[in-house]
């Protein structure tokens, strides 16, 4: 037996109006050998396409191929070549080596940055580190960044992190916070990246974010724990070895300590920010004290000094002296700094030669609301050496402005 279904045929419908959508190729016969790699008579390539049934319409050099209907996988025009090489004969075309750019483009003055930056920081023992674009909404409450300047992206990879970072250091220090859970808490490291920020439009700019934390030695050598001063001393290494004067001043930052916290400058521009990771972030995330800082490459390259020149100097001896000086507590102490570097001896061949902050003491036997500051200080003889009294002197004397024209009580020489 068999079943008969009811149902309604359809109304036919007549397509032979429609045209089959034709596909064009535009090209030149030599830009077809150029990509073959090999020159083949332009009436060869002529009798090949013809034969494939390609219609050509040519004009001197250019020529214009349309392709039959029925070969579909034609599209480009390379499959072009494919078609030419297929018939004439893999076979026939001899090897030969690829064209080499005898002028390669130069790569830009940032890349070249980058690259001297990256190389100055693996000679100094860092580590690189590389990290996603994204923050999430629970990143933004912890550094109290402003909301207004972040870009939120649609289609995030992770439902999370839907936010373009506006810093480095945010990621960088979940980094951190990664290698600490498993054992590695001394770490040096650092990142090259691009971040994203809403101004007037959609703003973009590379930057290089640099973090210490943890010991700088834990060995039968010492045991001590990176500070803000390695940090600098880290920055102090790069911006020579790029010919730049660069100074810190101080700036809070919500996600920064409020008291070790400020702002990089080149004439003055800010190019970065640098301080001791807030205390409520690190006890967030888990982690000891870190130090870091954030620069823009895009801002320091135009102040890289294209010819740097280096005279030679005389081996002279050098005389130091460290100083316990007492300052109020919430001090900048690159004040300090400052005054005793651009001090004037008064004598053409003495000069300060280094002034480094070693050590910052609160607690015991310093009076309340001050802290001591330890200086080192430098001197070096230029011209000749001569009697070590010439060099007592110009310590007094910076010993005694430091009393009389800041005002600060010195406890120790």
């Amino acid at each position: 037996t068999s079943m008969i279904h009811e149902g309604e045929i359809s109304y036919l419908t007549d397509v032979k109006s429609d045209k089959l959508k034709e596909t064009v190729i535009k090209t030149s016969f030599t830009s077809l050998t150029e990509k073959i790699g090999y020159k083949i008579n332009t009436n060869k390539l002529k009798s090949i396409l013809k034969n494939l049934e390609f219609e050509l319409q040519t004009k001197g050099d250019e020529v214009t191929v349309k392709v039959p209907s029925f070969r579909k996988d034609v599209a480009i025009e390379e499959d072009i070549v494919e078609e030419i090489t297929r018939i004439f004969g893999y076979d026939n075309i001899p090897s030969t080596l690829p064209r080499i750019e005898k002028n390669p483009e130069i790569p830009s003055d940032e890349l070249k940055l980058e690259k001297i930056l990256r190389n100055n920081l693996i000679s100094q023992g860092f580590s690189e580190i590389i990290n996603f674009s994204f923050i999430s909404e629970k990143d933004v409450e912890i550094f109290h960044i402003d909301e207004n300047s972040l870009i939120k992206i649609q289609n995030p990879m992770i439902s999370e992190d839907k936010i373009l970072r506006p810093i480095l250091l945010i990621n960088s220090l979940k980094t951190v916070q990664r290698n600490v859970n498993k054992g590695y808490k001394n770490l040096s490291i650092f990142e090259i990246g691009k971040v994203f920020w809403k101004g007037i439009e959609f703003e973009e700019e590379k930057n290089l974010c640099i973090i210490l934390h943890g010991k700088k030695y834990e060995n039968w050598s010492g045991n001590t724990n990176f500070s803000y001063y390695d940090l600098k001393d880290t920055l102090d290494r790069i911006f020579l070895s790029l010919g730049i004067h660069y100074e810190v001043l101080p700036k809070k930052y919500p996600f920064f300590h409020d008291y070790i916290s400020g702002e990089i400058v080149i004439n003055e521009e800010k190019v970065g920010i640098i301080g001791k990771v807030h205390p409520e972030i690190t006890e967030k995330l888990e982690i000891l004290d870190t130090f870091a800082c954030e620069l823009s490459i895009s801002k320091i390259e135009k102040y890289i000094k294209k010819d740097i020149s280096f005279k030679q100097t005389k081996n002279l001896p050098t005389s130091s002296k460290n100083l316990s000086i007492l300052v109020p507590k919430d001090y900048y102490v690159n004040e300090i700094v400052k005054f005793i570097k651009n001090y004037d001896t008064g004598n053409e061949n003495i000069e300060i030669k280094e002034v480094r902050v070693m050590d910052i003491y609160e607690g015991e036997n310093i009076p309340q609301g001050q802290k001591s500051v330890n200086v080192l200080i430098k001197l070096k003889w230029v011209e000749e050496v001569r009697e070590e009294t010439e060099i007592k002197v110009v310590f007094l004397n910076i010993i005694k402005d430091i009393q009389e024209k800041l005002g600060f009580t010195v406890r120790g020489m």
